[in-house]
């Protein structure tokens, strides 16, 4: 049954998913036309000239770079809307009229948390994925544009070199980055999640507006109390002193903060399966 909630859950995230992921490959083509015809024009110094010599020259580099800019804010929104809607989806199936369906699925509270948890996992990997092919399709198209593909390909080559002795010389420390990372941002979730509910349990009325108060409030807190546990348990341990001190060190640090995230996370997930379980109250 886990599966088919998973599956109800990921269908309903399509329904703005898809569009919002379209939008972003509507937003790259737009940028990657933009930026190869403002490079295009730029890219040499008699082109600027000739352009900017020319009647209205100077609009157009203007309109070209704003073009530029429009196109990523346009993107950075296309994020913040993910996230957002997957959050709105999460208040709507579980603390507002969509939420009498959920708790008469033959499922548990924790199952319905754990089915949420991996659709917005996935559907924000998808937008950040498609986030980077945008970026990569317009900083290629710049490249082009602007004749430098060869050199520009030569010094990613020699970048690649070195990630790549580092990596090898550094494995382990790149794998703590990585589960750091996915710790980080399983705990972010899960922390909204719990900040969703719990106005949800504390709010008569305007449950929504008491969800979107407590996001912004346990949020504020959280980040208050990671920083002075990291202060505790860590001490002068900062990241440059770990670095200072040697790879040891630094696998060390990033693994003290993973268990921190990792903490804190089972925390937002047990208190959260508990107010579903017990204190939500969708009268």
């Amino acid at each position: 049954m886990f599966l088919k909630l998973f599956k109800y859950d990921f269908k309903a995230s399509a329904r703005f998913g898809v569009p919002i992921l379209i939008a972003v490959a509507a937003a790259a083509l737009i940028g990657a036309v933009n930026t190869g015809i403002t490079v295009s024009n730029v890219g040499k110094e008699s082109a600027f000239e000739a352009v900017t010599n020319a009647p209205f020259g100077e609009l157009l580099i203007f309109l070209g770079m704003g073009g530029l800019m429009l196109v990523s804010a346009a993107l950075a929104v296309a994020a913040a809307v993910m996230t957002v809607l997957l959050l709105v989806q999460y208040y709507r199936s579980t603390a507002a009229d969509e939420a009498y369906l959920t708790f008469t699925l033959p499922v548990t509270p924790a199952q319905i948390l754990w089915s949420k948890l991996l659709n917005t996992l996935v559907w924000s990997a998808f937008c950040g994925i498609a986030l980077f092919l945008a970026g990569a399709a317009i900083l290629g198209t710049g490249i082009t544009a602007a004749g430098i593909a060869e050199d520009f390909i030569n010094t990613f080559g020699k970048m690649f070199a070195f990630l790549h002795s580092t990596i090898h010389q550094s494995g382990l420390t790149v794998l703590f980055v990585c589960i750091l990372g996915a710790a980080s941002v399983v705990s972010s979730y899960l922390m909204m999640f719990m900040a969703i509910t719990f106005g949800a349990v504390i709010a008569r009325k305007h449950k929504a507006l008491a969800a979107v108060a407590m996001i912004f409030l346990i949020n504020f807190i959280m980040s208050g109390i990671t920083s002075v546990m990291q202060i505790i348990l860590l001490g002068d341990f900062t990241l440059k002193l770990a670095f200072d001190e040697g790879a040891a060190n630094v696998n060390l640090f990033l693994l003290s903060c993973t268990i921190l995230h990792a903490a804190f996370a089972a925390v937002y997930f047990l208190v959260t399966r508990y107010m579903l379980e017990r204190k939500l109250n969708l009268d």
